[in-house]
């Protein structure tokens, strides 16, 4: 019946500075043009061969909010698999992305993880499996 998932989506504040975090500064492949449809400008990126990222950038003015860490009923973050997280925190650390936690050895969780604050204020997890 469930297969994956599909996507996961993101309504940026900042479209340029979104695009440049996900596909210039991690790398990520994107997936086709842009297409806009329902006043919305979508442009996606390959996660992984079977599930994408969805950044969408509303064409009309839209409030923006910021959704605490603990906020009750929202996502907190989502997380991407890596080969080397310390490399990512002092390529991140660097670029002055915000770090709010720096890697962390996670032994009850078999893996060494990293969170830092995309340009949309979104938490992102990177993970290293296995810890050791």
């Amino acid at each position: 019946m469930i297969k994956g998932i599909d996507h996961v989506t993101i309504n940026v504040k900042d479209k340029e500075k979104s695009l440049a975090f996900y596909g210039e500064f991690l790398g990520l492949k994107r997936a086709g043009d842009n297409v806009i449809l329902g006043g919305i400008d979508h442009y996606y990126f390959h996660l992984t061969e079977a599930c994408r990222l969805e950044l969408l950038c509303y064409l009309d003015d839209q409030p923006s909010v910021t959704v605490p860490q603990k906020g009750l009923g929202s996502i907190r973050h989502f997380a991407l698999l890596t080969d080397d997280v310390d490399e990512i925190w002092r390529r991140c650390r660097d670029a002055g992305i915000p770090v709010r936690m720096e890697p962390t050895d996670l032994e009850q969780l078999d893996c060494r993880a990293l969170l830092v604050e995309d340009p949309n204020g979104v938490e992102v997890e990177f993970v290293k499996r296995p810890l050791k």
